[in-house]
């Protein structure tokens, strides 16, 4: 039997539009983003549509416009009789997983989902920037980044594949390393977040995501699940609430997941959500093996995937 995870993609996952075949087809999709609006108070729907991106960038609109749409995907496979082996989520993402993990409900996801994106919104900076690198190993970057005096200043924010990590400062530092990169032979590509997530910068909004989660019940989970702030799995509805708020201000151990999930037995890796970025990196990290599948849910075009749309009939609400 195939092994598959679910994974569902975080913030610079968005673009205009998303999830529009999801959201046409799917009654329970538009009841997520429906509660995701009143928890809110947002007008996330009309932002979703039409943007701007400046205004889809914002964490108060994208964590529970994100968390809703994961959400509503995974919903959409669960009704088809479709069930997860594992699951993990990239920043944001996580939110999600914990709701089909069962540690979260759909209420209570999105009112986490609400929490970070409030907090994280004191952080938003236009001096702020994010990127990619690629064709450097994780050790190559730390070294440029210690040869430029700037640790605690550039910081490693994700660990995606053994030739991929992101790294976020202030515009001027990260422009700065971009340079030492490129002349490395690293390539460079800008990523649309608007503060400086997954750096110790933040670690005070942390505290105060943990501070008002802690009102929100968390269960143990009924399905594995692995967090992006230790790269393996937890079982602990502790340990996962106090995750799911510092991993803010930690970088993201996307690699590990992806290789503890191979070691859990997984084949199968489904992205679950907008875009296809979580898509481009099982690829990366498992090119040149052949015993592995991946398939994202959206399509190019922000409708359903045909994958998923080949599924059999099954309880889909009108």
């Amino acid at each position: 039997m195939v092994m598959q995870a679910w994974i569902f993609p975080g913030q610079g996952s968005q673009s205009a539009g998303m999830a529009r075949g999801l959201l046409k087809e799917f009654g329970t999709a538009r009841k997520f983003l429906e509660m995701a609006e009143q928890l809110s108070g947002l007008p996330l729907n009309r932002i979703r549509q039409f943007g701007p991106l400046s205004e889809l960038r914002r964490p108060e609109v994208l964590e529970p416009l994100l968390t809703s749409i994961n959400m509503a995907y995974a919903h959409y496979l669960l009704e088809h009789g479709v069930e997860p082996d594992a699951l993990a989520g990239y920043s944001a993402g996580e939110v999600a997983a914990l709701n089909l993990a069962g540690v979260l409900t759909v209420e209570d996801a999105l009112s986490v989902s609400v929490v970070r994106g409030k907090w994280l919104s004191l952080a938003v900076t236009e001096r702020c920037k994010m990127v990619a690198v690629t064709h450097l190993t994780g050790q190559q970057i730390q070294d440029a980044i210690m040869q430029a005096d700037m640790i605690g200043v550039v910081d490693i924010a994700g660990w995606n594949a053994d030739d991929q990590l992101t790294i976020v400062g202030d515009i001027d530092n990260v422009l700065q390393m971009e340079r030492q990169l490129i002349r490395l032979g690293g390539d460079i590509t800008s990523l649309e977040v608007s503060g400086p997530w997954h750096s110790p910068s933040i670690q005070y909004l942390s505290d105060r995501i943990f501070a008002d989660i802690s009102k929100i019940s968390f269960e143990t989970p009924q399905r594995p699940i692995f967090t992006s702030l230790s790269g393996c799995r937890q079982d602990d509805p502790a340990v996962l609430r106090r995750h799911v708020s510092q991993q803010v201000a930690a970088p993201v151990l996307w690699k590990h997941i992806l290789l503890e999930l191979q070691s859990f037995g997984v084949t199968r890796f489904c992205e679950l959500g907008s875009g296809r970025v979580l898509f481009g990196l099982v690829r990366r990290n498992f090119a040149g093996t052949q015993d592995y599948e991946v398939a994202s849910a959206e399509s190019h075009a922000a409708g359903i995937s045909p994958w998923i749309k080949s599924l059999p009939p099954a309880r889909i609400s009108p």
